[in-house]
């Protein structure tokens, strides 16, 4: 079975692909763009700048510091840079690294112009094709959003060398060697507090890391492994390719709200993410090949460090903690008296109680009905009681007297 790629387009530039499906998913892929899954890297109401707050898995190995903040502030009119910071005993220290991005929000988009180094001189500059490379046009490129039924989408690259001035080759379907970016959702978890979400979450998320973050994996509309996937081409001072992969866990489905300080909105994007985990290659492998990224990206979450987020953000100066939701009390079941086999029962569902016994569901026989009788009646039977019997009163005894007459006035009508 084949499943279709539907790939970003950039600029004038749409690429296509078959790629051959054989992942099972715990429901189907609900879609998410790249602007949502990225909250803390843009002005939030009225506030320019916002953080994320990430702690390492304590098993991974360690870089020195067990505490990363993710904030972005605004660059220029319409980029904003969004920087990885480390932290070491509770206080800033170096940046890991600094981006640029910007946001497309009519069309949930987001773009990115730079990453790769630690500050603005370091970072490489990114453009759709290895041409807008050279000529310096067309800036950025867009993020893949991953638009349902689909599971993986990718954009081509082309980096430019702060320091060398050189271009690296970008991904295309003439030249198929060069640089792209790939987010390959590779599973997803089922509906909130379902026992497949909670055994994935309790196995990636562990409580024992972040409490906050393992019940926010469980109470999200949607969470799975994404993996993201880069490579970068060649130019005059790199001859092999190189590639890296990010392997991550997303949550997704809030919109964005100003209920409860956004944090619903926090939550989207990146639950745990790794270090890149990645090297120098002669292979090139396309950017659906499942079976290669896949055995590279797996070791990332053992290889290099790993972070969680912790449920604390930050706008402006303010820090926020979400705790997550907690799992919802189901709602009783209705149940109402009904009578069931002659006896009074208690069944399941809505509706009026009919009994309180058993003595409530128990027939009682159809009375014999009583005659009725006239005052004409009455004297008929006093005038002839020497002539007539008693066959149409009460007791009878075949002879009319005053136990028929009580009869006859008990049922006078």
């Amino acid at each position: 079975m084949k499943k279709i790629i539907i790939l970003v387009i950039l600029g004038a530039f749409l690429f296509t692909g078959l790629v051959p499906s054989a992942k099972v998913y715990a429901q189907s892929v609900s879609s998410f763009y790249s602007y949502e899954t990225h909250p803390n890297f843009w002005k939030t109401g009225t506030h320019d700048y916002v953080a994320k707050q990430y702690t390492r898995l304590p098993m991974s190995p360690t870089p020195g510091y067990d505490l990363v903040w993710v904030w972005s502030g605004p660059y220029n009119a319409n980029q904003r840079y969004v920087i990885h910071q480390a932290y070491r005993n509770g206080q800033p220290s170096e940046y890991r690294e600094w981006e640029l991005w910007r946001s497309d929000l009519l069309n949930h988009g987001a773009w990115v112009d730079a990453y790769g180094g630690i500050d603005a001189q370091a970072v490489s500059y990114i453009y759709p094709t290895f041409t807008s490379c050279v000529n310096r046009n067309s800036l950025g490129v867009g993020w893949p959003s991953v638009i349902s039924p689909q599971t993986l989408a990718y954009t081509p690259q082309s980096l430019l060398n702060q320091s060398s001035g050189d271009c690296s080759t970008s991904w295309d379907l003439a030249n198929q060697a060069g640089g792209y970016i790939a987010v390959d959702v590779s599973e997803t978890w089922g509906e909130p507090f379902s026992q497949t979400r909670n055994l994935r979450c309790d196995e990636y998320i562990p409580i024992s890391a972040s409490t906050n973050g393992n019940q926010i994996c469980k109470s999200s509309p949607d969470a799975g492994i994404v993996y993201q996937r880069y490579t970068f081409g060649t130019s005059p001072s790199i001859t092999n390719y190189i590639y890296a992969c990010e392997a991550t866990i997303y949550t997704w489905g809030y919109p964005l709200s100003e209920s409860e300080n956004y944090k619903n909105w926090f939550r989207n994007g990146e639950l745990r993410w790794s270090d890149w985990w990645g090297s120098f290659s002669t292979v090139h492998p396309q950017p659906t090949d499942d079976a290669w990224w896949d055995g590279q990206c797996a070791q990332a979450w053992t290889q290099k460090a790993n972070w969680i987020y912790t449920g604390t953000y930050k706008l402006t100066s303010t820090e926020y903690v979400d705790t997550g939701d907690p799992m919802p009390t189901p709602s009783p079941t209705p149940y109402h008296n009904a009578c069931v086999n002659q006896t009074c029962q208690s069944v399941e569902g809505s509706g009026s109680n009919t009994c309180l016994a058993d003595a409530d569901c128990i027939s009682s026989p159809t009375p014999t009905p009583s005659p009725a009788f006239s005052a004409q009646d009455l004297k008929n039977l006093f005038l002839n009681y020497l002539s007539s019997a008693d066959g149409g009163y009460l007791p009878v005894d075949q002879k009319v007297n005053l136990l028929d007459g009580g009869f006859v006035i008990k049922n006078l009508e």
